[in-house]
């Protein structure tokens, strides 16, 4: 995640470095740099978009009794290709 000086600073550096540079630069990829420049071209700011968060599917009481569950029983974990280490 980029800090806001580093949005700004792509922005600065926009029409004096190609974007390769600028990624090199700043230290993140040329599709950031891309992203960035697009959306400053679209609102006019580097502002990182606000998002809704997203409803919990389970609760965090049926959390914890899933993983009560996991613990009870590592074969199913493992033959689902996870670990067994909580």
């Amino acid at each position: 995640m980029l800090s806001k000086e580093q949005r700004n600073k792509i922005i600065y550096l926009l029409g004096q470095k190609t974007k390769s540079e600028i990624a090199e630069e700043v230290g993140c990829g040329r599709d950031t740099v891309y992203r960035i420049a697009k959306q400053f071209r679209e609102c006019g700011n580097v502002e990182r978009k606000k998002y809704k968060k997203r409803k919990r599917k389970t609760t965090e009481e049926e959390d914890q009794l899933i993983v009560s569950a996991a613990k009870a029983c590592p074969t199913v974990i493992e033959s689902l290709g996870g670990h067994t280490k909580y």
